[in-house]
């Protein structure tokens, strides 16, 4: 235990240095001081910050430390203060390229750094019950919904964003994550501008990036040997609920196949739920090697994913076949997450047979409140017990300590009890009809009431059923 926490502690500080030495932190302090140019570090440095804040959110999840927590603000502070004021949060265009914002959706990552902005605020947020950087998120979340669906029709190249919509959805129980998530996921793999984008290179964001090499090489990894189009790249050739096998740069796929599993898990779609296991399966024997790594199709750095056959088995990797540590992170993200529902779209967390063939559908979602040891904040959604379903034996709780307030996940299920959510917020998420009537009567019980930071903020955005 020692030497865990010791090896913890290294690695969180030596994260932080890097933060200094990479430029991560400059290129903030650049853009909150309203200067230009100077962009330090990859076009998405941003996210480098984003998760160093949500891996030491975990560390002060399970324990206090003053000074770790000093350090976090003080990045946190940061952020905001380079935050523009409609909310947008990028240091790379906003010192380099403002005028080309969601220009460039395959390759510059807005999006991509959008997400782990979003994770890092939900965990920073849970171990702490701060809501500095949950403002932050927010802000950016309510940008990312006025713009697409409206003045952009597209998915991101590289997901992730999928995923932490959904985070923020269970934080603060407001449904246009839920939707703008869904919008997401729905429309990859159908007509939409990434191929539009690979034609037009002229029009794209990034050209100021390392003279343009961003884009050109986009080609390589998004288009056929003949030059047309390939989306495979980035799990867009097709629909999802259509893929019959797992295809292209293996974190975004897990990353989009970790997002699809809770979207299922809100929804108790069966469709997704079974492409879910189908793709799983091929993944697991037709796509993996011992160490748990995806086989890249051709020997570059870790990018794409074997296309083997159905007949013939996973080849050895490539020399270079640069099996991360976030790919095999990210490919546990889908597996943890099925293990909660099953094609019927029940929890099949619980090992009882009777809790898998009886246990009740996702489709409603049913807020919870633990008792005993848990303080219950049923009211407040961001605080409450993480929610999940009857028969889950993990749950994510705040309990209360000689030390403060922390987290717990080992609440059994008989230390819970159920409270009915309103009819309004208890009805089943298969919307029908799509409705772009961006006004609401403000929410009463989420972190954006008590903050009221902007107009956007209280108000739900459209149903992105297509």
């Amino acid at each position: 235990m020692v030497a865990a926490t010791g090896d913890r502690d290294v690695t969180i500080s030596h994260q932080y240095d890097q933060l200094e030495e990479s430029g991560t932190l400059e290129n903030f302090r650049r853009v909150a001081a309203g200067e230009s140019g100077g962009f330090q570090g990859m076009w998405f440095q941003d996210t480098d910050a984003y998760k160093w804040i949500e891996a030491a959110s975990y560390v002060l999840s399970q324990r206090e430390d003053p000074e770790l927590e000093a350090k976090v603000d003080e990045v946190i502070s940061l952020i905001a203060d380079a935050q523009q004021p409609d909310g947008y949060l990028n240091t790379y265009f906003s010192l380099v390229e403002p005028e080309n914002r969601w220009t460039n959706l395959h390759m510059m990552h807005e999006l991509y750094c959008a997400g782990h902005l979003i994770e890092a605020a939900v965990a920073h947020y849970r171990a702490t019950e701060k809501e500095t950087l949950l403002e932050v998120a927010i802000d950016v979340a309510d940008l990312v919904d006025d713009v697409f669906g409206d003045e952009v029709e597209g998915v991101p190249g590289h997901e992730e964003i999928e995923l932490a919509l959904l985070k923020l959805y269970r934080v603060t129980d407001e449904t246009r994550y839920l939707d703008l998530a869904k919008y997401f996921i729905d429309l990859r793999g159908k007509e939409d501008r990434l191929a539009w984008e690979i034609d037009n290179p002229e029009t794209l964001g990034g050209a100021e990036y390392d003279d343009g090499e961003v884009i050109s090489a986009a080609r390589d990894v998004f288009t056929h040997e003949d030059g047309s189009y390939d989306g495979r790249y980035a799990q867009a050739h097709e629909p999802l609920r259509e893929q019959e096998t797992v295809e292209g740069h293996s974190v975004r796929a897990m990353y989009l196949f970790a997002a699809a599993t809770d979207l299922a898990i809100e929804t108790g779609e069966d469709e997704l739920i079974e492409s879910l296991e189908r793709l799983w399966t091929n993944m697991t024997t037709k796509r993996m090697y011992v160490p748990a790594g995806s086989v890249p199709r051709r020997p570059t750095r870790g990018s794409r994913l074997t296309t083997t056959s159905e007949t013939t088995p996973t080849p050895r990797p490539a020399p270079r076949s640069g099996a991360s540590t976030g790919t095999s992170g990210c490919s546990n993200s889908p597996a943890r997450r099925s293990t909660r529902t099953s094609s019927s779209g029940r929890c099949t967390t619980d090992s009882s047979p009777a809790s898998r063939s009886t246990g009740p559908s996702f489709s409603t979602r049913t807020p919870w409140r633990a008792t005993g040891t848990t303080t219950a904040r049923v009211g407040s959604p961001a605080r409450a017990v993480r929610r999940t379903r009857p028969g889950c034996s993990r749950r994510w709780a705040n309990t209360s300590t000689a030390s403060g307030t922390r987290r717990s996940t080992s609440i059994s299920t008989s230390a819970v009890a159920s409270k009915r959510r309103s009819t309004a917020r208890a009805s089943n998420y298969r919307r029908t009809a799509p409705s772009r009537d961006r006004t609401r009567s403000p929410s009463t019980s989420t972190p954006t009431e008590r903050r009221c930071r902007s107009a956007s903020a209280s108000r739900i955005g459209p149903s992105r059923r297509r």
